[in-house]
């Protein structure tokens, strides 16, 4: 009989920086590979925007959301200005 293999997703881990309140992701998140937990970053990023924008009624864009592997290594970096598309009188 075949031993069967079970693999797990990889821990991933998103750290909030450069605003007045920068968050340690201390217990990580699970994603397939490094291209999701980048979208979800982005996910996250555009989320913190609505609530800030709803709650206190200002955008804050020079914060931003570092990913980082389970074993340290940078996957990217998620500035707010980039998670958001502004568009003026279009």
């Amino acid at each position: 009989m075949a031993a069967l293999s079970v693999s797990r997703m990889p821990t991933y881990y998103l750290h909030l920086r450069g605003g007045a309140i920068e968050a340690e992701d201390c217990e990580g998140q699970f994603f397939f590979n490094d291209s999701a937990a980048e979208k979800a970053a982005e996910r996250g990023a555009r989320g913190i925007i609505a609530e800030e924008v709803f709650l206190h009624g200002h955008l804050v864009l020079d914060e931003r959301i570092e990913v980082l592997a389970e074993d340290g290594r940078p996957v990217a970096t998620i500035p707010f200005a980039r998670a958001l598309g502004i568009a003026v009188g279009a």
